[in-house]
């Protein structure tokens, strides 16, 4: 008998994939993003990892600092979520604990028939969900403001006059 391997995300690790996609994109550190939300750089690498999730005053902080449209990335990590989803992959809105991961996989054996033995359920975080969710281009994808605000730089953090 073969081992059967389900996969499962969370929304704060798709959130984190997206943000570190962009984060490259834009050719910035992690501590350079970690200082958009006045955090340390091991805060910011579990946000990346799906390990922290954003609250919505930093999902709107790192989105103005990454000049994303909050609106736009959020139907972003929708879309995303549903593409997923076809893909066959659980997305949980929360990183589940073993314990649940246990049931998902005894759930997913009995919605597909499958015997009790062999099947696991392994999490995808990180730079893991990128070939899963595809080249993400934030600017075709209309996500890039568009908008003049006071930038925030990343050495302070704080709001820089122009």
């Amino acid at each position: 008998m073969t081992a059967e391997l389900d996969l499962y995300t969370s929304v704060p690790a798709l959130i984190g994939s997206l943000l570190a996609k962009r984060r490259i994109e834009r050719d910035l550190s992690q501590t350079e993003a970690a200082h958009f939300l006045d955090i340390g750089n091991s805060s910011w690498s579990r946000i990346e990892n799906g390990e922290s999730s954003l609250t919505l005053e930093q999902l709107f902080s790192i989105c103005h600092g990454m000049d994303l449209k909050p609106s736009g990335f959020l139907a972003l990590v929708e879309e995303k979520r549903d593409l997923l989803a076809r893909k066959g992959v659980v997305v949980s809105l929360h990183k589940l604990s073993k314990k649940k991961q246990v049931k998902l996989a005894d759930a997913l054996k009995g919605k597909s028939g499958k015997d009790s033995k062999g099947t696991f359920v392994m999490e995808v975080t990180g730079t893991g969900l990128w070939p899963l969710i595809g080249n993400v281009i934030f600017e075709s994808a209309g996500l890039v403001t568009d908008e003049i605000a006071p930038s925030i730089t990343p050495s302070t953090g704080k709001n820089k006059k122009k």
